[in-house]
């Protein structure tokens, strides 16, 4: 269990850097003892709650990965809250949840007025200080360390907070996918992982780096990247694919960078043409919230579109196209969602249907085609996968996003130009680009949108959300090509 592996780090790793950290311009370590001891603390504290089901609203920290670890050596169910979520949508999904605490950053108290009525608040910042105070009581806690029932946690699947739904999983299967994981982090040292944590890809490769006795960068994210490169000069990137595209239009590649993962969302085949010109290896990586993460991955052979499964993992192609996986750990259910649990889990077969359209080669791995939800079936009959279209109106040039809508019975194409004076060299572009598509899927309106397009926190498109907008539009004035 997850105890089991945090000794087994502590034993392997003890005084090498489990963590590093910016403090000012200069980069500050936490060992894997101290993070073992700083967790054993947190423990002892959430043994003492009587609340079983706490929700974490908070961005990434140290403090964050050693509350949320210490709650589930307690036993406790950990409610894994996006730091950006508006008060109305966080107490919707901690209702929805039974959350009975919330843990919060500490500029977040200031919404206690708000919040309280539903849910008692407890900031980060005050659990350390009771950690440590604790400590000085009581500092050799691993003498009398007892192995106890351990916990879950629950993260949610993309999409607005209305329409997310709660992916319940545990310590057991948590562990089981970190040991499984196919090692590709052998030729670096320091993963810098500037993803949020709450999201199930970010959350299982935090354990699977320590597994691994490497080094996690805690990075600031946002305008902060280059500069947290600069001081800690992880050798290993683990990212979506738009910071991928953000390191590609800086030309920012140090030499000390030898691998990067991406994951979460498209990788665009036109973005991994880009960045195998540069000294690093890319992975792509493929996964879901209900598979607890990245279960496939790319390999150098095939490129960055297929995936090959990881250990002990089995891909199948259903009638419609659909990619089941057959693995050993999985979610546990979709919260208080029954029914929909059993249209996509087979719990005697340990399979899960993804959701994702895909092709299959005779060795076995697979190219993801899209969502299946994504795929855009016109009244004419025909069929078109939304996101490689969107990879496309993207290449345009002028072209800053791009998306595909179908609204009404037509093909829309969602514009956000670099500047509004492109607009007709961009529907001039769009012209030329139905001429080579046949006539029943050209695109017949475009929607030039000021803003970007409707993301998750990891860089997932909100089509939904941009279909009903559009749909809304005071005046929706859609320019006929």
């Amino acid at each position: 269990m997850l105890l089991d592996l945090l000794l087994e780090c502590k034993k392997n790793y003890e005084t090498c850097p489990a963590f590093l950290y910016c403090q000012g311009r200069q980069e500050k370590a936490v060992s894997f003892q101290t993070f073992f001891q700083d967790v054993l603390g947190e423990r002892e504290v959430f043994a003492q709650w009587q609340e079983k089901r706490i929700g974490v609203w908070a961005y990434n920290s140290y403090q964050w990965i050693v509350s949320v670890t210490g709650l589930l050596l307690a036993g406790k169910t950990v409610v894994l809250l996006d730091g950006n979520l508006g008060s109305e949508a966080l107490v919707r999904l901690s209702g929805y949840t039974d959350v009975e605490r919330l843990m919060v950053d500490e500029e977040m108290m200031d919404e206690e007025d708000e919040i309280a009525p539903y849910f008692p608040m407890i900031s980060l910042d005050a659990m350390a200080r009771e950690r440590e105070a604790a400590a000085r009581k009581k500092p050799d806690r691993e003498s009398a360390l007892e192995k106890t029932e351990e916990g879950s946690f629950i993260c949610f699947t993309s999409g607005t907070s209305k329409s997310s739904r709660g992916v319940v999983l545990t310590s057991k299967s948590l562990c089981s996918v970190i040991e499984n994981f196919e090692n590709l982090m052998e030729e670096g040292e320091r993963v810098y992982l500037p993803l949020p944590y709450h999201h199930i890809y970010a959350f299982v490769h935090i354990y699977r780096i320590l597994h691994y006795g490497k080094t996690l960068c805690l990075g600031r994210m946002g305008r902060n990247l280059m500069e947290d490169f600069q001081i800690m000069k992880p050798d290993i990137l683990m990212c979506v694919p738009s910071i991928l595209k953000y390191l590609i239009e800086q030309d920012y590649f140090p030499d000390y960078l030898k691998l990067i993962f991406t994951a979460g969302s498209y990788l665009r085949p036109e973005l991994a043409e880009q960045a195998a010109g540069r000294q690093v290896k890319l992975y792509n990586l493929y996964g879901l919230s209900e598979t607890m993460g990245s279960i496939a991955h790319s390999t150098p052979e095939k490129g960055s579109q297929w995936m090959e499964p990881d250990h002990g993992i089995r891909f199948l192609v259903g009638e419609d196209g659909e990619l089941g996986v057959i693995l050993p750990s999985h979610m546990e259910e979709y919260y208080k969602k029954p029914e929909e649990t059993c249209q996509v889990l087979i719990k005697e077969e340990h399979l899960i249907w993804t959701g994702d359209a895909c092709q299959m080669d005779e060795d076995g791995s697979v190219r993801i085609l899209g969502r299946l939800r994504d795929m855009i079936v016109l009244e004419n009959g025909e069929k078109i996968h939304a996101e490689d279209t969107d990879g496309e109106l993207s290449q345009f040039s002028g072209v800053e996003e791009a998306a595909v809508i179908y609204v009404d019975g037509e093909l829309t194409a969602v514009f956000v130009p670099e500047s509004a004076d492109l607009e007709k060299t961009i529907v001039r572009t769009l012209n030329g680009y139905n001429r080579n598509r046949p006539a029943g899927i050209q695109i017949r309106k475009t929607w030039f949108r000021d803003m970007g397009l409707p993301r998750t926190s990891i860089g997932k498109l909100k089509r939904a959300a941009l279909e009903q907008e559009y749909l809304t539009r005071a005046n929706p004035g859609a320019v006929g090509i």
